[in-house]
C-alpha cells in the first residue's frame, strides 16, 4: 500500500497544534501508513526529535524540510501568518523529486475523517484541489479583490491536494515574488491570496 504524503509548513508555536492534528489523523485513519513532511525555518532540535520518535511509533516516515529563511525575506507576515506559511508555495522544488503529489494540511486543523479518497482523487491537468468556505457576496469581493475571472471560486488553501509533478514542470517561482512585491499591501490572507490570485 502506498504511503499519503502530507506536507506542514509551521514556527515553533504550532507544534502543539501540529501534536493534535497527527494524533487526529492517527486515530481517523487507521491501517493508513503516512510519510510526515514538516517545512520550517528554525524548529527546536527537541520538538523534531519528539516528532521523529511519534511518527517511528507508528511506522510512519518523518522528513524535516528545512527552508532558507532568505526565499520569502520580506514577505508580508503577522502573529497569525508566520514567513512559514508560504513555504509550501514552493513545494514542488523543496520537496524530494519522486514525490509527485502531497496533501498539505494546516498545522491546527483536526481531521475527522479518512483522507485517503481526497488523495487519491484525479487530479488530471490541475495544480491544487481544494474547497472553498466562502459564497455569494465573500465570493464575489473576492474575485474583485484578487481579479478572479468570472465564476473562479475562492478557495480555502488549508487543505490542499498539490500536484508537485505539473508544478515542476510549469511554476514560476519568480512570478511569485513579483506577485507578493506588486500586491503586497492586498493581501490580507498571504499566501492563501496568493494561491488564489495566481492559480
Amino acid at each position: 500500500m502506498d504511503a499519503i504524503r502530507l506536507l506542514f509548513a509551521l514556527d515553533e508555536n504550532y507544534l502543539p497544534q501540529l501534536r493534535v492534528l497527527l494524533t487526529s489523523i492517527a486515530v481517523n485513519n487507521p491501517g493508513e501508513c503516512f510519510e510526515l513532511y514538516v517545512m520550517h525555518s528554525g524548529l527546536p532540535e527537541s520538538g523534531l526529535e519528539r516528532l521523529a520518535e511519534w511518527s517511528a511509533k507508528r511506522g510512519w516516515a518523518f522528513s524535516p524540510v528545512t527552508v532558507d529563511e532568505a526565499l520569502f525575506e520580506g514577505a508580508p507576515v503577522t502573529s497569525t501568518y508566520p514567513q512559514e506559511m508560504y513555504y509550501r508555495l514552493l513545494a514542488g522544488g523543496l520537496l524530494p523529486e519522486n514525490v509527485d503529489r502531497v496533501l498539505y494540511l494546516d498545522p491546527d486543523l483536526v481531521v475527522i475523517n479518512p483522507l485517503n479518497d481526497f488523495y487519491s482523487m484525479n487530479l488530471d491537468e490541475k495544480y491544487f484541489a481544494a474547497a472553498s468556505h466562502q459564497f455569494n457576496l465573500m465570493q464575489w469581493i473576492n474575485r474583485v479583490r484578487l481579479k478572479l475571472p468570472r465564476g473562479a471560486q475562492y478557495i480555502n488553501a488549508g487543505v490542499m491536494l498539490m500536484n508537485l509533478e505539473l508544478l515542476r514542470s510549469e511554476q514560476d517561482v519568480h512570478a511569485i515574488y513579483d506577485y507578493i512585491r506588486i500586491h503586497r499591501g492586498h493581501l490580507p490572507l498571504k499566501d492563501q491570496d496568493i494561491i488564489n490570485g495566481m492559480y
